[in-house]
């Protein structure tokens, strides 16, 4: 009889056990949720992302020189942001763009974000709309507009510099951005469709 309670009480301990660690895992994944849809900065410093965007946004140094010429160049131009909460590049460099516009003092309702969910955009990219409009190929993807005219983007991570891109894509014509050929051969594909 002795062996029989113990072994229940073992039972019932491991039960027990493995309930509150699953409860536990539940309340974690509740906590952190990608973002999807249109989103704004107030979102991207709230809990849970606080974190990662505070650390990001803290820790980067912008080139004064360039952040001087932007001021006069973003005169006119309005921002649209594809991102994922999910992306390790995301997460760095929206972070810093947000650290040099508010450095120059960029009125943040010239900034648009929309952020895509993981699985949605690896998978079935075809069926987000905006997505395939805009030839998104990756994220982030930073897309400086005048008007309606699109000057350039910067897709996933700047070639120099966030500041020096920006500061490229809108003083020349001749800048390409990471993975140019892959989104200009996606564009032409998207053209004939």
């Amino acid at each position: 009889m002795k062996k029989f309670w113990t072994l229940l009480f073992i039972i019932l301990t491991l039960f027990l056990a493995c309930n509150k660690l699953e409860g536990e895992g539940e309340t974690k994944s509740a906590v952190f949720r990608n973002l999807v849809g249109e989103i704004s900065k107030k979102e991207l410093t709230s809990e849970p992302y606080a974190k990662w965007f505070s650390k990001n946004y803290s820790e980067y140094i912008a080139d004064s020189l360039e952040l001087s010429q932007l001021i006069s160049n973003l005169n006119g131009v309005e921002i649209k942001v594809i991102l994922g909460t999910w992306c390790s590049d995301s997460r760095r460099e929206i972070s810093r763009l947000f650290k040099i516009l508010n450095s120059i003092q960029y009125p943040e309702d010239k900034i648009s974000m929309l952020a895509v969910d993981k699985n949605q955009f690896r998978n079935e990219r075809d069926s987000i709309e905006e997505i395939n409009d805009l030839n998104i190929i990756r994220v982030p993807t930073i897309i400086l507009l005048r008007g309606d005219k699109e000057m350039g983007r910067i897709i996933e991570y700047p070639v120099q510099s966030l500041e020096k891109d920006m500061n490229l894509i809108l003083t020349t014509a001749t800048y390409r951005p990471k993975y140019y050929k892959q989104s200009e051969k996606n564009k032409k594909s998207n053209n004939n469709k």
